[in-house]
């Protein structure tokens, strides 16, 4: 006796549609969002580089400057002061070559001004971290000069961890998260700038967009990543620290290769949705 052949038929199911569908609407979603993020990318690295490429500013320049601050970010600065390594704070979280460790804050009062600005000296390990043993790390005890990519304040994002308490009644914080300049100002006795720097050297102003857009940086954080390689070798702890950092960004393409793992992301769901509504006879 033969036996029937079994044909599948489509038999409708809403929650099935519905529940496929909202899922696949929601990596659609996802899939533009990182597109917006790679057309954003592509207009900030523009940016990045138009500015890296323009002249440097002075210290008045920067003192005197009245305008949108966002319109100094990434311009390089010649500064001249001295370095106020009794108010030094450091960022957590903070990675070299894959070593953990934190990056020096220190305020960096400016010559013939009553301001000061924030400069971000560089890495140290975190076995160095606490205040005695960066005593070592004050490399510029007396007036100096030096060049400085200019940063913007970082603020708290949604559902981020908060920074303690400063100011007033309030303890020393010594370890912060992000450069929060107003936040920080509560426990600095002078004026700080709105904007940060990130050191880069003394004697030049050289730095290439390659240092600042890499590719090789892990994938926790879509936009903004602290810089990252390979695990300190026994040369790189002999060197002299604070280690120079500047932050990094990860390249457009990144965002872009998301823009399709969505897509197909979503594609596959709208298949599994149709597939889940055949019925066999």
């Amino acid at each position: 006796m033969e036996k029937k052949s079994r044909r599948h038929f489509f038999k409708f199911s809403l929650s099935t549609t519905l529940i496929s569908g909202v899922i696949a609407l929601l990596m659609f979603r996802a899939s533009y969002w990182q597109w917006t993020r790679h057309e954003a990318k592509i207009a900030l690295i523009a940016e990045l580089e138009n500015r890296m490429q323009q002249e440097i500013l002075n210290q008045n320049e920067l003192v005197n400057f009245k305008n949108d601050w966002s319109q100094l970010i990434h311009r390089k600065v010649n500064v001249t002061g001295n370095f106020d390594f009794d108010k030094e704070m450091i960022l957590r979280n903070r990675r070299y070559k894959k070593t953990p460790g934190f990056y020096v804050i220190t305020p960096f009062k400016l010559a013939n001004s009553e301001t000061a600005i924030l400069v971000n000296r560089g890495f140290i390990p975190d076995k160095q971290s606490d205040p005695e043993s960066r005593i070592q790390f004050r490399n510029y005890p007396g007036q100096i000069s030096f060049y400085g990519l200019i940063k913007d304040t970082m603020n708290r994002k949604f559902l981020a961890p908060e920074d303690p308490p400063a100011g007033e009644n309030n303890k020393w914080v010594d370890a912060w998260l992000r450069v929060d300049i107003q936040h920080m100002q509560k426990q600095v006795p002078y004026k700080l700038l709105p904007v940060y720097l990130e050191f880069i050297a003394t004697n030049s102003a050289e730095i290439s967009l390659e240092q600042i857009v890499k590719s090789d940086v892990d994938k926790t954080d879509m936009l903004f990543l602290p810089s990252r390689s390979e695990t300190l070798s026994t040369q790189d702890e002999a060197r002299t620290y604070p280690i120079p950092q500047v932050n990094t960004y990860v390249p457009p393409g990144r965002h872009l290769g998301y823009v399709f793992e969505w897509i197909i992301l979503a594609l596959i769901t709208i298949a599994i949705g149709f597939i889940a509504q055949l019925k066999r006879n």
